[in-house]
């Protein structure tokens, strides 16, 4: 549907976006990921036309939206939808005026029909009443959203638009977001620096940073396999191992050829019900690596242990001294001191520095 290609920005000399190329497909969910100064909202920002680039073009179709500095095609006249984090609803309105001032050249009927439609597909319509200063801040997200979604816009762009909710509420949005877009055909861009929304909202991720694409791809395909040690830290937790590493703490013969070696915290199982030593299965594919059988290992000894609800971080040392940690589902009952054998349940992943 639509092509960034080689977007670059230089304000005052100091690049902000660097050589960046997107294509986003009709319906696609895509994430732009990345720290802050990453450039995320820069990269909106020109796709929506309210920066223009030094260099590069945005196309739409065949249309070309912006070439450079030189031609742009207004932030007014793209069939785009822009959500800021700041909702910039106004308080003097009602939640129907607010809804509608984006479609008010539509006839009254259609105007009406087409905001009773997006308020209860977003759950709003018992507040279309109500001025603003009497809704919470997750009803408030809610008629931004609406407001933007009413005007049916091909492309849908989000600023980190949830990170002012609470978790509970930006969990239901977000899953609202997703599911009336992808039944709308609306595609959408989100910028975000939170993993675990990029993880469950995209079908598609460009991790940034320092204004360059680090990384593309589907967010299962980049957690598993990030490539390089920046990647796997940035996409999650992490358990960095050497081949010797490997051996003593799980078992695991490598083939050496690497200098480090990823495995997730959520890849390590302890053997037996306490931890204790017994035969095991091995790790599904490395049946024919010499040495490959886990538990023939050393122990490793339990430092501390987190409760998180859903889930328990182990902290252990390894026979060497050496630091990391291990999650399990729900609490546990490991305690400090404890002796324990590991084995891992998925291979382990090489990573360049």
């Amino acid at each position: 549907m639509m092509d960034v290609v080689a977007l670059s920005f230089a304000p005052a000399g100091t690049p902000v976006l660097d050589d960046v190329t997107l294509n986003i497909r009709k319906g696609e969910m895509i994430t732009l990921l990345g720290p802050s100064g990453s450039g995320k909202t820069t990269l909106l920002r020109m796709v929506a036309g309210l920066e223009v680039p030094d260099s590069g073009r945005v196309l739409l179709e065949d249309a070309v939206l912006s070439e450079g500095p030189h031609r742009a095609v207004p932030a007014s006249r793209r069939p785009f939808a822009y959500l800021f984090q700041d909702f910039t609803l106004f308080p003097h309105l009602t939640v129907r005026q607010n809804i509608g001032l984006g479609i008010r050249d539509l006839p009254t009927p259609e105007r009406k029909a087409r905001v009773d439609a997006m308020a209860d597909l977003l759950g709003i319509t018992p507040l279309l009443k109500r001025r603003i200063h009497r809704l919470s801040g997750g009803e408030q997200q809610r008629v931004a959203l609406a407001r933007t979604l009413v005007m049916r816009p091909r492309l849908l762009m989000l600023d980190e638009p949830f990170s002012n909710l609470d978790p509970m509420t930006q969990q239901r949005l977000s899953r609202d977001v997703k599911g009336i877009a992808k039944d709308l055909g609306i595609s959408v861009l989100l910028a975000s620096h939170n993993r675990e929304e990029a993880f469950f909202f995209s079908d598609r991720l460009v991790v940034l940073s320092k204004g360059q694409k680090i990384a593309e791809g589907p967010s299962s395909e980049l957690y598993r396999n990030p490539g390089t040690v920046w990647l796997a830290n940035f996409t999650g937790e992490t358990v960095l191992n050497s081949s010797e590493q490997l051996k003593a703490r799980f078992g695991y013969a490598s083939d050496g050829g690497a200098d480090v070696y990823l495995v997730r915290p959520e890849d390590i199982a302890f053997v037996g019900d306490g931890g204790e030593k017994q035969a095991a299965a091995p790790v599904p594919g490395a049946e024919d690596r010499a040495g490959g059988i886990p538990c023939d290992s050393q122990p490793c000894t339990v430092s501390g242990v987190e409760f998180y609800g859903t889930t328990s971080k182990v902290y252990l040392n390894d026979s060497s001294g050496d630091p990391f940690h291990a999650a399990v589902l729900g609490p546990t009952t490991f305690r400090v001191g404890d002796k324990v054998w590991l084995q891992l349940v998925r291979e382990p992943v090489v990573l360049t520095p």
